[in-house]
């Protein structure tokens, strides 16, 4: 027995010691601890709130460095009021638009738009990332509409989010849950589980009266009152994929969306075609990020969220397409259009 014990206290003093660890190396990586699933201190909740992103934070981590400004948006400090020489973008969306996977707040994709556009028109361009991880078209144009930051132009670039928002009725797939310790999640980032299928997501597909709530909230951001270009959302699985690599490439989204594989890029690619209808319909200028990015895994983080290559990709196709617009003081700007984007 006493045998028994003291190997017993040797495996816990192990497991102990492998997740302080990993604990510490999630420090030292996103440069704070993780409270359950997300980094602490990144975010202000408030019950019946949706959450904002806490003012004046940095998390100075190796890999992933992020600053958050005194506006409540992740980058640096943005001058007010807007001096009258100054172009300012603002960039409505989730995670994707906080960018993820960016190795600091200068290489998110809006802030490398905004230098690529600063060159282009030869203005002094800075932009709003008002991207905030789990955030929807019609939060994010809220807190626009509570801003003092005087945008001159708004980039809406959202769809997982307001997919999962009307699928919050559907049935949710089962699936093991793992206790959210430092070992589990730093194990899941380097050895992400097997794609797992929801037999309970077959035959879902979006309903009539989904597709009219997202068409209502495409409508309203097209309403605003100030230019929009609106971006279809880029993802890592592309059309005509199935069976295991569908499941691969979409594994958390499907998740998300509590939809099949399949049935969650018909979603995406149904949504972003609303995307084009509502830019068309309203005489906006829209981007179609989605046909331009292919399966291409260098792109990718995950399935949705871009790599740091990806980043940079879509600042650069973004930038050719906003070129022609050219909001610099003095500029001439071209009527709105659809632009063609090069092949990835």
């Amino acid at each position: 027995m006493k045998r028994f014990l003291v190997q017993l206290a040797r495996v816990v003093a192990a497991v102990l010691a492998v997740n302080g660890g990993c604990f510490v190396g999630e420090m030292i990586a996103f440069g704070t601890w993780y409270d359950g699933q997300e980094p602490a201190r990144l975010y202000i909740r408030e019950e019946g709130k949706r959450p904002v992103l806490r003012p004046g934070v940095h998390l100075p981590g190796l890999l992933h460095e992020v600053s958050i400004n005194s506006d409540g948006f992740r980058g640096p400090e943005l001058e007010k009021p807007k001096p009258a020489d100054r172009v300012r973008l603002w960039c409505i969306g989730g995670s994707t638009t906080f960018d993820l996977y960016a190795a600091d707040d200068a290489h998110t994709w809006p802030l490398l738009l905004a230098q690529r556009l600063d060159e282009a028109w030869n203005a002094s361009v800075d932009v709003v990332n008002a991207g905030v991880p789990g955030e929807t078209a019609l939060g994010g144009m809220s807190r626009l509409k509570l801003s003092d930051l005087a945008p001159d132009l708004v980039v809406l670039y959202t769809g997982p989010n307001e997919l999962a928002q009307v699928r919050m009725h559907a049935p949710m797939g089962h699936e093991l849950m793992l206790p959210s310790i430092a070992t589990v999640r730093v194990a899941r980032r380097l050895l992400p589980l097997a794609p797992v299928t929801h037999p309970e997501f077959e035959g879902q597909q979006l309903a009539e009266q989904e597709l009219a709530s997202l068409r209502h909230d495409l409508e309203q951001v097209a309403d605003l009152g100030l230019p929009v270009v609106l971006v279809t959302h880029a993802i890592y699985a592309q059309p005509g994929d199935t069976g295991e690599i569908a499941m691969q490439r979409v594994d958390v989204t499907s998740r998300l969306l509590r939809l099949t594989p399949m049935a969650t890029i018909e979603a995406i690619d149904t949504y972003n075609q609303m995307v084009l209808e509502v830019a068309e319909t309203h005489d906006l200028l829209s981007v179609d990020l989605r046909a331009a990015f292919d399966g291409d895994s260098r792109w990718w983080g995950d399935s949705v969220h871009f790599s740091p290559e990806g980043s940079e990709r879509a600042a650069v196709l973004l930038a050719e397409a906003l070129g022609p617009l050219n909001l610099s003081p003095g500029a001439q700007s071209p009527a709105p259009g659809h632009p063609p984007l090069p092949p990835p």
